[in-house]
């Protein structure tokens, strides 16, 4: 029988916390077996357990105790770590932006002190994608890059469409939504191409951009629009992940940065305006790189793309538009000539000299004296054989039909002479009469 010391030593080494523990057992065991269960019974049994068979219970005790404290303190102080995880988010997302634009601005004011900015490379990169899931992820259906330089123009340009593998569930709406309205893409498994593909693009990519004689330890950095970083980012890093564990080192390589802000420096650079002076907004806006005059310039987007007339939002046609745009505003200062084909689209510049040549020969071949057009014969355009520096341009603008604005408009007559005198010659001269045989009028 135990002493009133050993019952308060054991009242205090051993918390009711554990005897509950060793309660509930009890209870379960009897119940399995179908006997009554009776509480005094159980009591006496703890009374009488030594130390290190009550430890299993007491242990259940003290864990359950530390749970109930941290979920009180997650409860207590959730909102705020919440808040503050918010704020850290936003604080990185802010130093990666300053730093992006340090080095853009480092990067050009280099080039210029240098006096390599028109030899320069620049790597422009577009991806298309079906939607974006809960954890963030993009799945990437299309990615097209560019690389020009002022003085080449465009050099090259890699265009590939993605197979991200399986819609996920929920998402298969959004996914057929933001195709039809935008690049018209199938989905998955009507998709281009397979999800094995994936690491030949990448290899693909790492070419394109590197180069055969560049540095290769140090990939240059690519350049999209401020909304597309984090699709471009997201692509690329699955792209990453489909090569394995066993090729890390090349992980996290891309840095994709903003072509407005690229645009906005260069063309600061170009005039020789300082970068701390700030120029008109619209060099920065995201609107002068989307509604440009090329949306629907055939001969710079995918045959695809050429082929559903959704050339707009190929992925391909979106970088040789920026490429353009940014030459185009920059060539002139850098008293660069300009290429058609190269620095502006070829087709463009074919309508535009072909406008120029039909509005010529149509001042030549008028003649106010005969109130007549000479139109030259079919084929030419004042009376020559049409000629053009290259067959390949010749060819293709013979394979194009003649727009109806293009068509010189010419001159109506009249089909017969008028048999009425006007109202107002009438008032002039009220003797004027119109001879019958000739049809002309004679004034008195």
């Amino acid at each position: 029988m135990m002493t009133m010391d050993n019952m308060q030593q054991t009242e205090k080494e051993s918390p009711e916390d554990g005897f509950h523990f060793f309660l509930l057992h009890v209870q379960k065991q009897v119940q399995e077996r179908g006997a009554a269960f009776i509480s005094e019974a159980a009591t006496w049994l703890w009374e009488h357990m030594k130390p290190e068979e009550r430890w299993a219970y007491e242990e259940q005790a003290r864990n359950k105790k530390k749970n109930l404290i941290h979920v009180e303190s997650k409860n207590q102080f959730g909102p705020r770590r919440r808040y503050c995880i918010r704020i850290e988010r936003v604080l990185n997302c802010a130093n990666r932006q300053t730093r992006m634009m340090q080095e853009i601005e480092e990067t050009v004011r280099s080039l210029k002190h240098q006096k390599s900015l028109k030899t320069h490379l620049f790597h422009l990169v577009h991806v298309n994608h079906y939607c974006k899931d809960s954890s963030g992820r993009y799945l990437g259906c299309e990615i097209a890059l560019a690389e020009f330089s002022f003085v080449d123009g465009v050099r090259k340009t890699f265009h590939s469409f993605i197979n991200p593998g399986e819609i996920p569930v929920g998402y298969a709406y959004l996914a057929t939504k933001r195709a039809t309205k935008t690049h018209v893409i199938p989905l998955p498994p009507d998709a281009f191409g397979s999800v094995s593909d994936q690491l030949e693009i990448l290899n693909k990519i790492r070419l394109f951009v590197i180069g055969e004689d560049r540095d290769k330890t140090k990939l240059p950095p690519l350049y999209t629009r401020p909304r597309d970083i984090n699709a471009v980012k997201s692509v690329l890093w699955q792209l990453n992940e489909s090569v394995g564990p066993h090729m890390n080192s090349w992980r996290d390589r891309f840095r994709v940065y903003s072509v407005c802000k690229l645009f906005h420096e260069l063309r600061n650079g170009t005039l020789g305006i300082p970068s701390e002076v700030i120029l008109q907004p619209n060099f920065l806006a995201e609107d002068e790189l989307i509604n440009d005059s090329l949306e629907f310039t055939e001969g710079i987007s995918c045959d695809f793309h050429e082929e559903a007339d959704a050339m707009r939002h190929c992925s391909l046609s979106y970088v040789q538009r920026w490429s353009f745009l940014i030459m185009k505003e920059c060539c002139g200062f850098l008293k660069i000539d300009t290429i058609p084909g190269k620095h502006s689209p070829l087709i463009t510049h074919l309508v535009n000299e072909a406008k120029a040549m039909y509005l010529g020969s149509w001042i030549r071949g008028w003649n106010p004296n005969s109130n007549r057009h000479d139109m030259p014969s079919s084929g030419s355009l004042s009376g020559q054989p049409l000629s053009l520096k290259k067959k390949g341009e010749a060819a293709l603008l013979q394979k194009q039909p003649t727009p109806q604005w293009l068509k010189p408009r010419v001159p109506l007559e009249p089909l017969r002479r008028p048999r009425a005198i006007s109202a107002a010659l009438k008032l002039l001269y009220p003797l004027a009469v119109i001879e019958e045989e000739s049809g002309d009028v004679i004034l008195h």
